[in-house]
């Protein structure tokens, strides 16, 4: 999801993260966004024509990402071009968490609701999947929160293929609750 909403990535929609890294330009172009300045466009295949030049590829993510000071110990580019589920989404959570500490410098809780109702309000839903109800959090200590609708909302408002609102519950029960929290 973090991929996939990411200003810049619109025309990407990553759903295997085995597959769609093993040539690296997905993870290259993540971090030309989130860190400008630290990809040499010199440095990798811009149209990999065979493993090599992927290999090579995932190599210059991983040095990418040891230049951001990411603890890559035992990842190597190999491990990316071969689908290593685990080492893959290791490199992945650490990219996330540096693009997201790096927004949220300076933002106080009040700003954060502020940007989720905004983001929320904005974003068209389907009246018929979703009764065209929209949510809003008053604080992160909303109770409302709870049923997971607004979490729902956020996920629609930054990537709209993300929910299936076939599958989501109005959240009135505690049961609806945990199947919406697990969803």
């Amino acid at each position: 999801m973090w991929l996939n909403s990411m200003p810049g990535m619109e025309d990407v929609h990553c759903t295997d993260l085995t597959n769609d890294m093993e040539d690296g330009l997905v993870l290259i172009r993540a971090f030309k966004i989130m860190e400008p300045g630290c990809v040499d466009e010199k440095k990798y295949e811009h149209t990999p024509k065979n493993k090599f030049m992927k290999v090579a590829n995932c190599n210059y993510v991983v040095k990418c990402g040891n230049e951001l000071k990411f603890s890559l110990v035992g990842i190597g580019g190999n491990d990316i071009h071969e689908g290593n589920h685990k080492l893959i989404l290791a490199l992945m959570w650490q990219m996330m968490r540096h693009d997201v500490i790096k927004h949220l410098k300076g933002v106080d809780e009040a700003g954060i609701c502020q940007w989720a109702n905004q983001r929320v309000s904005a974003c068209e839903k389907d009246e018929a999947a979703t009764n065209g109800a929209k949510h809003a959090m008053e604080s992160l200590k909303d109770p409302s929160l709870s049923n997971c609708l607004f979490y729902l909302d956020i996920l629609h408002a930054m990537e709209p293929r993300a929910i299936d609102w076939s599958i989501v519950t109005a959240g009135e029960s505690e049961d609806e609750k945990c199947t919406n929290a697990k969803y």
